[in-house]
Parts: C-alpha cells; structure tokens; sequence
C-alpha cells in the first residue's frame, strides 16, 4: 500500500504482492475494517513462429501460440494465418494475445521474416548453361558476366562432395552446368567488374558428373592460396569427352561472417592441341534436334566421334562426306568431336529425339 500523499486515498500495487488474496486493514480511531483483495495470475503465453518464408508462399497456419485459443495480430495476420504475400517483403512482428477465464491477458510476439524465392538456378536441375566459356582457344581466359549469390540458399543442395569446406557447410550456393570436351580447364572466381565484389573473394567450389538424382564428386576447392591471402576458387579440371559436370559455388560462412555478393567465373583451356566448340564458329549442323540424319557445313570432317553423356564412345564416322546417320542411336543428348583434315578439332551438342 502508499499513500498517495492527499490524506484521502492510497494505492495498492499488486505487481508488487503476486497471486493471492491479500488482507487489506484500515483503521480509523483504532477501530479496524479488513478486507481481502484477490490478485490473479497473469496468464503464461509464449508464441513460436515459422522460420523465413517466401514472399510468394501460400499463407501459413499460426500454432505457435500458447496456451491455445488465443488471437494473432499484425500485418499480414487473418484470424490464425498470415499471407506473405499481404505482408510484403521484410521482417514483421506478430503479437499472440490470450485471455483467460478470469478476463486476464498475456502477450507475447515475435517476428517472421518474408524473403524473395530463391532464383531457379538455386537448385541442382536449374543449373547454368556455361558451355559458351569452354572450348576456346589455348590459354585464353574466358570470362562471365556478373553473378551474385546474395538471395541464393542451399535448399535441395547434395550432402556430400564439399569436404574441402572449411565450413562443412552450404550457404549461398549457384550451380552451373557444363559438358567436357576433352580439355583440362582452370576455373577460378575473379572480381571483374563487381562492385560488390563478395566478400574477400570468399568462394567454394564442389564439382559433380552425372545427373541431380546421381552425383558423383569429381572436384572441391575452397581457396587458392591461403598464404598469399586468395580465398578465391582454383582448381584444374581434366574433362572427360562427353560427360555432363555439374558445379556448385558457394560463399563461406562462419559466426560474424557470411561471403556474399558478386563475382565472375573465369575459365581458361588448358590444353595447348584445343577443341573448339562449333557455336564460336561459322559450322552448322543440322537440324538439331534430330530424328536420326545430321548434315554438316562449314566443315570438311576427316572423322567424326560421338559420345554420350556418360562419355563413352557410341559411334564413328571416318571421312563422312557431309551427312551422319545415327537413327540406330537411342533418343538423348551425345556430343559430336569432329576431326578435320588441317588438325582442327570441334565438338557440337546434339539431341536425338527419337
């Protein structure tokens, strides 16, 4: 109790005294009046929200607020669902409020935080076509454009193949796809032109064969030279003719440290004797996909290989005179290796539908 200072009135604190019933006495000329005051308990109530969600997400169902049969409040919130999509991008606090039988209330919030969808080459099956920085010529460094894995997550990424992380861990990750030739190439990380150039080059690379359901690690990389203070990727990859790689780059990721932001990849052959994929020159064949018949122009073809995509020789032209028949190849994608008279080697990509 305090006395409120007028001679008249005072204040009962029941913060201060807890649950309870509580004897309040008050005497006038030594006569006593008592009476008691019941103080109830403020509910107990905690609330527990989904992680980050997409923006485009449908709406979630709110079950994190106990005790049950409370109300959710804040942007986004309809009766127990929040929309995303109301919502909008950002971090916004939900409030959970209950009522007990005795009209007492309880709070408590916490925050979702709606984020934009990953990009669709996030994910192993929406891989980067980057055949174009392959097959150039000798010691050539061929570069990309722009990239930058800030919005990129790890969900759906493999559990193997990344042992060289210092992390043990994926944060950040782009893929990439590419089909071998032959040739050994250097890929590496480079700053180019970025602005936000990722942090201190902070890159890690894991290289597969094979197809999403069926991996195989080929290749992991994680800095280029620790000593010199390069933590860009390097590695030296001998390709095989005909077989699909499917390389993931991620940033490094430790407590007070999170590697993102932009980089270009830089791809340079390796091989001195360099097989020149046909899109970079004025070589055609056709038509592309094919039922069975290839034409070729723009070529005089000494020999001609074709492998599929699990690199394996399935068939040989020796000295074609402009046409190759491979209707007794089952439908997929094979890779051609053209042969010419001048020592010139091309390789193409080909679908057989039938």
């Amino acid at each position: 109790m305090t006395d409120d200072g007028n001679g008249t009135t005072f204040s009962f604190a029941p913060q201060e005294t807890g649950p309870g019933i509580h004897i309040i006495s008050y005497t006038i000329n030594g006569v006593p009046a008592k009476k008691g005051i019941q103080v109830l308990a403020v509910p107990d109530v905690s609330l527990t929200l989904p992680g980050p969600i997409t923006v485009n997400d449908t709406p979630v169902i709110l079950t994190g607020g106990m005790p049950g049969g409370g109300i959710y409040s804040g942007i986004g919130i309809s009766g127990d669902s929040f929309d995303p999509m109301e919502a909008g991008l950002g971090t916004h606090t939900i409030t959970y409020t209950y009522t007990d039988a005795n009209g007492c209330s309880g709070i408590a919030s916490g925050t979702i935080t709606v984020k934009n969808p990953p990009p669709p080459d996030n994910f192993c099956d929406g891989a980067n076509d980057i055949n174009s920085l392959f097959g150039q010529a000798y010691n050539t460094p061929q570069a990309s454009g722009l990239w930058d894995n800030t919005e990129y997550t790890s969900d759906g990424d493999p559990a193997m193949g990344y042992e060289c992380f210092d992390d043990e861990g994926l944060q950040h990750t782009i893929w990439y796809t590419f089909t071998g030739d032959g040739n050994t190439y250097s890929i590496r990380t480079v700053q180019c032109n970025a602005v936000n150039y990722i942090n201190e080059g902070e890159t890690q690379v894991a290289v597969y064969s094979g197809d999403c359901d069926n991996l195989t690690a080929v290749a992991c990389n994680e800095d280029e030279s620790t000593s010199t203070g390069l933590f860009n990727i390097y590695l030296e990859l001998p390709t095989e003719i005909g077989v699909n790689y499917l390389m993931m780059i991620d940033g490094f990721e430790e407590p007070g440290f999170i590697a993102d932001g932009e980089f270009c990849l830089e791809i340079t052959n390796l091989t001195p004797d360099a097989v020149t994929d046909i899109q970079r020159t004025s070589i055609h064949i056709f038509p592309n996909p094919t039922e069975g018949k290839l034409s070729l122009n723009g070529v005089e073809a000494y020999r001609v290989d074709i492998h599929d995509w699990l690199g394996r020789k399935v068939a040989k032209f020796e000295q074609p005179v402009g046409e190759l028949d491979i209707s007794n190849l089952p439908a997929g994608v094979y890779l051609l290796r053209i042969d010419t008279k001048n020592g010139t080697k091309y390789s193409a990509r080909v679908v057989k539908n039938k």
